[in-house]
């Protein structure tokens, strides 16, 4: 059975969970407030668990208490924001002990690309290198001399396409020059 974990896919990266969740079976949503996520998808096969990355400790609860209800995975869409660091170095660890085959995606922000920091140290320091790891960065769009940040829909489409891909990493929109973001 092909079972996904969505973690914090509800605002920008809802068409992401969308696309996901319908070609698995089974779908969990981890999100803060998971009920806010409506879309069509078959009934019985997207499971909500409200949890606060900022806890690592009620993250770890929900991933235990989801791993005894449906299993493993066979992929992970994962946005966590920095404040969840701990949260997601569980959820990593999880992964590597219950789901290592699992296609995993991590969506990081623009500072990822960051001139000055090393992508691959970050992910060794996350536990995440021995993972079937892509990572999408997200970026910015520019025209006419103006930038501006990605829309939820470009978010989205670099998430599937970043899941879709064999490349380690993908970037969505634009990085460079660094000095260009908005």
């Amino acid at each position: 059975m092909r079972h996904a974990w969505i973690a914090g896919g509800t605002g920008m990266l809802a068409d992401a969970t969308i696309a996901v969740a319908r070609e698995h079976d089974t779908t969990t949503l981890f999100s803060r407030n998971p009920a806010r996520f409506s879309a069509n998808i078959s009934p019985g096969s997207l499971s909500r668990c409200p949890v606060d990355f900022r806890d690592p400790a009620a993250t770890e609860r929900a991933r235990t208490e989801t791993l005894e209800t449906t299993g493993p995975c066979t992929t992970a869409l994962l946005w966590v924001h920095s404040v969840g660091e701990e949260s997601l170095r569980l959820i990593f660890s999880r992964l590597r002990e219950s789901s290592p085959q699992a296609r995993v995606v991590w969506v990081m922000g623009s500072a990822a690309a960051d001139p000055s920091l090393d992508l691959e140290s970050r992910i060794t320091e996350v536990g995440a290198s021995d993972l079937d790891l892509r990572v999408a960065i997200l970026g910015f769009e520019s025209s006419g001399g103006r930038s501006r940040w990605l829309t939820d829909k470009e978010i989205s489409a670099g998430a599937i396409a970043a899941w879709r891909s064999d490349a380690r990493v993908t970037t969505v929109g634009r990085t460079r020059p660094w000095s260009d973001r908005p």
